[in-house]
């Protein structure tokens, strides 16, 4: 491969208020869990949310970021962006199927508008396996389309002498964890530098389509250690998130997140519940033995009395033990940056190892994100408190 220019700017340390948006999609990936799901999503904020959280945010965040629903379409994104700019925030960036940008005119709009951060939506390397993994009809024509996007995305930014980031993100599948290199390679020839390897969250699908999506670390596993083998020495950096890393190759060019990022959906009355039979375990059925102390985690509800108790190790992360004992809680990058699996420990000691998001007053209140805390005693952990975090 040759070597690239690295543009790093997607790894420095911004704070990311990410809006969660209404399905504007013209796209129909199989795994959408806004589309194709068959339980109860949360919902995006509506325009007044928004505008009050980006007025909230002013001073705690730098960066606007819109994800889901296909953000390009959204036919208020420019007046929130405009909105955040009044009020501090200095990086705008968007995560989309780029098929939009095939169009110069209207990449050329997101350009001016000051984006310069963009997650290209990307899953699969031929356009056989495009109309599988986003069935339209068209034969798999929409993949040329978003790589058209790409090309033009990065010349306009050319022309006009801004600067933008492009991360290819991959949700892996049954239908394309082998071609995760192929994979890597449709965008990386454009300029992409940047990856996000992310499996599928299938529990939250239909139950037929879940299943046949579905896949589990022992699967993806070898296949994403043959992507970071073989990218050693091209300039990329790919981050691996939502799994649980273990087993992963060391890779020179395998990232941890560096951004604090504040997921942001419509507020809900719905009761949070532990799962202990259904969920994405996504950890490995196989995990090394292990000659470290073992411990007794329970964890509880903040709104009922209902709990459960697991082992886990002391070189064990508390979220990873959770999920191999059949206890599925709330997960979002699995590295200590998303807020998404903290609680708050009330009994017991802890080992916190690195995070970003937590403040250390936040720490001595007893919140631990649980993808990266290991237990020091029996400990009990009351879960499910993002929302407390008041970030």
């Amino acid at each position: 491969m040759e070597e690239p220019t690295t543009d790093r700017s997607h790894h420095e340390r911004h704070r990311a208020l990410t809006i969660h948006g209404k399905s504007y999609c013209n796209s129909a990936c199989v795994f959408c869990i806004e589309k194709f799901t068959g339980g109860e999503q949360p919902l995006a904020p509506r325009k007044d949310e928004t505008r009050a959280l980006i007025l909230e945010g002013r001073g705690k965040y730098n960066m606007l970021y819109f994800m889901a629903g296909e953000p390009s379409l959204h036919p208020k994104i420019f007046e929130h962006v405009e909105l955040a700019k009044a009020n501090g925030y200095r990086h705008f960036g968007m995560s989309s199927h780029f098929r939009a940008f095939a169009d110069p005119h209207f990449a050329n709009r997101f350009i001016l508008a000051g984006f310069e951060f963009f997650d290209i939506s990307l899953h699969a390397a031929t356009p056989e396996a495009q109309e599988v993994v986003n069935p339209i009809g068209d034969d798999g024509r929409s993949l040329a389309e978003a790589l058209h996007g790409l090309r033009n995305l990065y010349e306009l930014a050319r022309r006009h002498g801004k600067r933008v980031a492009v991360t290819h993100k991959i949700v892996i599948t049954q239908l394309n964890y082998r071609d995760l290199l192929p994979l890597f390679r449709r965008t990386y020839r454009y300029g992409v530098r940047n990856y996000i390897l992310q499996p599928v969250k299938a529990a939250g699908l239909d139950a037929g389509l879940g299943e046949w999506l579905a896949v589990n670390e022992d699967e993806f596993m070898p296949f994403v250690n043959e992507l970071l083998r073989a990218t050693e020495g091209s300039g990329a950096e790919i981050k691996l998130y939502g799994m649980s890393q273990i087993g992963a190759y060391q890779s020179a060019n395998l990232m941890q997140e560096t951004n604090l990022i504040k997921h942001v959906h419509r507020k809900t009355t719905k009761l949070p519940t532990l799962n202990l039979h259904q969920g994405d375990r996504l950890i490995p059925d196989t995990v090394a033995p292990s000659s470290a102390a073992t411990h007794q985690v329970t964890v509880r509800l903040p709104t009922t009395h209902e709990s459960a108790t697991f082992a886990c190790k002391e070189d064990q992360f508390i979220l990873n033990a959770a999920l191999s004992g059949g206890v599925v809680l709330p997960f979002g990058c699995r590295m200590g940056s998303c807020g998404m699996c903290t609680g708050r420990v009330v009994e017991g000691e802890v080992d916190r190892a690195d995070q970003i998001i937590l403040s250390q007053e936040q720490i001595d209140s007893g919140f631990a994100v649980l993808c990266r805390t290991r237990p020091r005693s029996d400990v009990v952990v009351v879960t499910h408190q993002e929302l407390e975090l008041g970030l």
